[in-house]
This record gives C-alpha cells, sequence and structure tokens, in this order.
C-alpha cells in the first residue's frame, strides 16, 4: 500500500530528518514518489516534484534528505502502482500529489488505497492518468469550485468524501498551502501528531500512514473524521457519514484429511458408505465382552466347549 507524509507548521521548518525516514519506505513502494510544498512566505502555489522511480534510488529525494529545504505545508507520497499496464508505472502523470488550480489557488492532492470511482469527468478538471485517486481528485475539484470560506470548503470536501462512500478505502491529504484537510474511512488508515519546537519554529502537525521516527505522542486518526489543521494546529475534526472501510477477514484454509488406505486386496469398484462402514467393523479389532455377572461369564465359557 502507498504511503502519505504531510505536515502543517505555524511557521516555515525544515523537513530533511522525517523526509529522510519517510524516504526508506520507498523499498516497499518502488514505483514513484512526490512532494507539494509551500514555503509559507507567499501566496504562490508550492514546489511540485514527481517522480516516477524509487525514491531511496533518486538522488532528487537523496538531496532533500540532506538539505535544509523550509516550508509551512507538506504533502509527501510514495507509490506503490496498482494500474494495469507497465507503461502507467513509469509514467509521471500517475505520480502524486496531483496539482489543480481552483479559485486562483493551487491544491494538491495524494491518496493511498482503492477507490472504484465512476461517473462524468468535470469540465473544469481533466484527469492526465489512470488511475483511481485523481478520479477522486477530480471530484473534490468539482466540489471545491466557487467555494471561499473555511466551512464551506469543509462542508464541500465532505460532500465529495460521501460521492465516494462504500467504494473501498480512502486516506488522503488535501491541500490549498494555508490549510491541510486528512480523512481516512478506515481504522488504522492515517496517524497524526501534534507537537510543539522551539519558539522559533512554533507548533506543527505531522500527519502519515505510519508513525515516522522515534517516539509514542503518535494517534490513531477516528475513521470517518475529516480533520482541518491551520498554523501548526488542528482547528476542526468534523464526523462524516460515510460507510466505514472495514476489511475482509483472511479465511484459513484448512488442510484437507488424508486419503484413508483401501485394505489389501483392494476393490476395484467404489464402495458405498454401507459397505465402509461393514468393512471397517469386520476388520477393526473387537473388545472382548464385558459379562454382567460371574455367572454369565461361566455360561459362556461352557457354550465355548
Amino acid at each position: 500500500m502507498c504511503q502519505l507524509l504531510g505536515f502543517c507548521s505555524e511557521k516555515p521548518v525544515g523537513f530533511s530528518a522525517v523526509f529522510r525516514e519517510f524516504r526508506k519506505r520507498a523499498e516497499s513502494n518502488p514505483h514513484a514518489w512526490g512532494i507539494a510544498l509551500w514555503n509559507g512566505n507567499d501566496e504562490c502555489g508550492p514546489a511540485v516534484i514527481r517522480e516516477p522511480r524509487p525514491a531511496n534510488k533518486s538522488r532528487l529525494a537523496g538531496l532533500l534528505c540532506n538539505n535544509v529545504l523550509p516550508g509551512k505545508v507538506l504533502i509527501a507520497h510514495v507509490r506503490y502502482g496498482t494500474t494495469r499496464g507497465e507503461d502507467s508505472l513509469r509514467t509521471v502523470t500517475n505520480t502524486h500529489p496531483f496539482v489543480a488550480n481552483i479559485g486562483g489557488r493551487d491544491w494538491a492532492f495524494a491518496h493511498n488505497g482503492y477507490v472504484s470511482v465512476v461517473g462524468p469527468v468535470t469540465a473544469g478538471y481533466s484527469p492526465h492518468g489512470t488511475t483511481d485517486s485523481e478520479r477522486v481528485f477530480t471530484i473534490l475539484v468539482d466540489s471545491l469550485r466557487g467555494v471561499t470560506s473555511r466551512d464551506g470548503k469543509i462542508q464541500a470536501i465532505k460532500k465529495a468524501i460521501e460521492k465516494c462512500s462504500g467504494r473501498g478505502k480512502l486516506n488522503f491529504l488535501l491541500s490549498d498551502g494555508k490549510t491541510l484537510f486528512f480523512f481516512s474511512n478506515m481504522g488504522c488508515g492515517l496517524h497524526y501528531r501534534e507537537l510543539s519546537l522551539c519558539r522559533k519554529n512554533g507548533q506543527v502537525v505531522m500527519v502519515a500512514t505510519e508513525p515516522v521516527g522515534a517516539g509514542s505522542c503518535w494517534k490513531r486518526c477516528e475513521a470517518g473524521v475529516l480533520y482541518v489543521a491551520e498554523d501548526g494546529r488542528i482547528v476542526r475534526e468534523d464526523v462524516t457519514t460515510v460507510q466505514l472501510y472495514i476489511p475482509k477477514p483472511k479465511v484459513k484454509v484448512k488442510e484437507p484429511l488424508p486419503a484413508l488406505p483401501r485394505p489389501a486386496g483392494s476393490f476395484e469398484e467404489d464402495l458405498s458408505d454401507w459397505d465402509l462402514w461393514n468393512l471397517y467393523h469386520a476388520t477393526s479389532q473387537q473388545k472382548p465382552a464385558r459379562h454382567r455377572s460371574y455367572i454369565d461369564y461361566w455360561e459362556n465359557e461352557v457354550r465355548k466347549q
């Protein structure tokens, strides 16, 4: 399954240390990686890097691990591709995060899981790749158009989430550079952590598929709850009405019982259940009869003579 990483901070902070740990997860997610980073110093869109190769073998990803590049909002993703066709795993169009301009602001989106999305493509944004993730982003873009307030954005995102209800695993990070939204419809889809840095950098909220680095301060995101973070703090937790994803239990296949050996001088024809019953009792060792009394025992011995 793909892996997600994101943060929202009060002031621009570096992320090289946490990204260095996150990059190791490309060993089991080898098909692509990407980031969207807002520096927080202006109203411009994010710096976006997307590369259809393993992050742990990418020189560019290595540079991010060893250089301090500060930012206020980050969305990062390492991909394990499930789309059909060899070319689908080698193209940047299927690499997260996906970006679209909505109301004059650039939004970025990254997702893990699988959602069977069907329906018409919005006129405002057309998918460039073949992933189900970008189809989900299309629904979000369509729902967010014309919305400016934070409350309006929350309701629009919840409406888009409900359209994907009951269609599979939905774990995502979404941001416009000011607010970080994250959501999971399963019990262990995402984890988050709130921490205070020095006075210079303030508060930070970190989100990941699995906890990154040492520390036991990570919390599991509640399934079906839309989290909203701004300036390094979680400011809203909105419960949605979506159908939660519950993994099907793995059924343990029992080993078949060994076949009974055929008796000596095996029969060519198949034996019926009744024949097998008689055969079993005829060939099995008979236990000695038990007598009700001492007199019964002697009467039986007399008959034998």
